[in-house]
């Protein structure tokens, strides 16, 4: 019901020089109705098309590239006019960003197309912050095609994956078929199935609905683990192994209203799976530093109970710290790769996700340890000496609550984003 083909009067932003120290942000371009836009992003990599397919009303975006290296940036958009006002089943328009190839027009230094059989090579997310004013009817979409074959100039042949990660008024996605509910990234969404277009061509549609509005006139960040949501779509029997990931697409379909409506710093990062999880020298005490504050990850008060808190506090030697409690040893957890991580001030005590939550802002406390998806943890290397630390139950990392540098902050799991507050790395004491 999407995503035709758009009109190519393609506007090319060109590379403006800039120096370490300022921001790497472009100028911004006006893109009407279904006008397109190449080459943006650090490394040409995604592109924008306006997509008015069921309107002949005029809209208008303000597209500003970016050549900041994601996670984390990447090109924003805002509408600037638009007023639809489309009662019917279809949206109005679906202005968006893609990455890969749509309709046979492929984007530059992607990975894509994936075979599905292959896609757990790779670890593929991808964020947004979205603005949303109030009294529209529109939604805050991904939209992610897998087609049979790995090459199409039309509309793809296998599934349109959406992830509605907000929307307002009474539109609903496509349904009719099975309904299920899944947990990842932080949220709780319920999935839908049913049939895209009408006659020649149809395709199969799954979409993940937010079931937590993030609240017209809210700004808010997504970040989201992609592959969880293929291996969820897979294991309903929506997508093939042997078909093939096309594009990714980040967009509004709006069915009334539109005007003010953003996505910011919209980003796709695909890297390989294998550059994950890092082998880590097990009975070794270690401090955990963080790379935002500087400060140890400690074992509040010295505890020796169940619930005890694991907080940030500043390293007992500035740096480092020969603290019993601010040193933690790494052992092989009961999953590959992963490990539980205990203190030496209590051996038995480890890591623990408190009320084995999955769920962005739950809090990290001890516990003994009883082998738990909470209570285990993978260490990917950032490269730079740093690691995040990614829980095995909730695929969510290690965070230290608003990036503070206060003393006695409790950490959490949070979506991973790239950010320092979820940077660690292990100093010797």
């Amino acid at each position: 019901m999407r995503n035709f083909p758009v009109k190519m009067l393609t506007i090319v932003i060109a590379a403006i020089p800039f120096f370490l120290g300022t921001t790497a942000r472009m100028s911004a371009q006006t893109v009407c109705d279904n006008d397109t836009v190449m080459n943006l992003g650090n490394v040409d990599q995604y592109a924008f098309k306006g997509d008015e397919w069921n309107s002949t009303l005029t809209q208008c975006m303000s597209v500003t590239n970016s050549t900041a290296v994601p996670p984390g940036n990447g090109p924003s958009f805002t509408i600037t006019e638009a007023d639809f006002d489309d009662t019917g089943g279809a949206p109005a328009t679906y202005p968006s960003f893609w990455y890969g190839c749509s309709y046979g027009n492929c984007t530059q230094n992607t990975q894509l197309p994936i075979e599905m059989s292959a896609i757990s090579k790779y670890s593929i997310t991808s964020g947004v912050t979205v603005v949303e004013p109030s009294g529209y009817a529109n939604d805050c979409a991904y939209d992610i095609w897998f087609n049979q074959t790995p090459t199409t100039s039309g509309n793809p042949n296998g599934t349109e994956l959406m992830i509605w990660v907000d929307h307002q008024g009474s539109p609903g996605p496509i349904s009719g078929g099975a309904s299920w509910q899944f947990t990842s990234s932080g949220y709780n969404w319920t999935a839908f199935s049913g049939t895209g277009g009408s006659g020649n061509p149809s395709w199969n549609v799954v979409s993940y609905v937010n079931n937590s509005s993030i609240g017209a006139g809210t700004t808010a960040p997504f970040n989201l683990n992609l592959n969880q949501f293929f291996a969820d779509s897979e294991s309903h029997g929506e997508i093939a192994a042997s078909w093939y990931l096309m594009d990714i697409e980040y967009g509004f379909e709006v069915w009334q209203g539109g005007q003010g409506i953003e996505g910011n710093n919209f980003w796709v990062d695909v890297a390989p799976a294998g550059s994950g999880g890092a082998s880590l020298a097990t009975g070794t005490p270690y401090n955990i530093v963080n790379e935002n504050s500087g400060s140890c990850v400690d074992d509040t008060g010295s505890g020796t109970a169940n619930g005890t808190k694991v907080q940030q506090w500043a390293c007992g030697s500035g740096s480092y710290s020969t603290q019993a409690n601010q040193q933690w040893e790494f052992q092989n957890g009961t999953a590959s790769g992963f490990y539980e991580v205990t203190n030496v001030n209590a051996p038995s005590e480890a890591w623990n996700v408190n009320g084995n939550g999955t769920t962005n802002n739950s809090l990290i406390q001890t516990w003994t340890y009883a082998g738990n998806p909470n209570e285990e943890w993978e260490a990917v290397s950032l490269g730079n000496g740093y690691y995040k630390f990614v829980g095995q139950g909730s695929g969510l990392c290690l965070d230290t609550p608003g990036a503070s540098t206060a003393n006695g902050v409790q950490l959490q799991i949070y979506t991973c984003n790239g950010t320092e507050a979820q940077a660690f790395k292990l100093v010797t004491p």
